[in-house]
């Protein structure tokens, strides 16, 4: 329901699901929507994932960062490393 929330264009909650499909996750799998009036219905799942990909585009990348933060422990002297005499001044 949250992402069909968050990237499906609505204007009411009702109109998030169509009442022929039972859960949120059946209507973005199988459901389809009229974005425009230039365009025919497309694929909810497809209006979700293109409309994500805009927002959510550093994703892998955070992840890959937190990642190799976790498996490196905290950097208490990190900053010593980066510059060495900052703290006698």
């Amino acid at each position: 329901m949250t992402l069909i929330k968050l990237f499906l264009p609505h204007r009411k909650l009702s109109e998030t699901k169509s009442t022929s499909y039972e859960t949120y996750k059946d209507f973005l799998d199988g459901g389809s929507r009229r974005v425009s009036v230039k365009d025919g219905a497309k694929p909810v799942s497809d209006i979700v994932r293109a409309n994500e990909c805009q927002f959510n585009y550093g994703d892998s990348q955070i992840d890959d960062g937190i990642t190799i933060l976790q498996s490196c422990g905290e950097l208490e002297g990190a900053w010593a490393c980066i510059a060495l005499n900052t703290e006698s001044d």
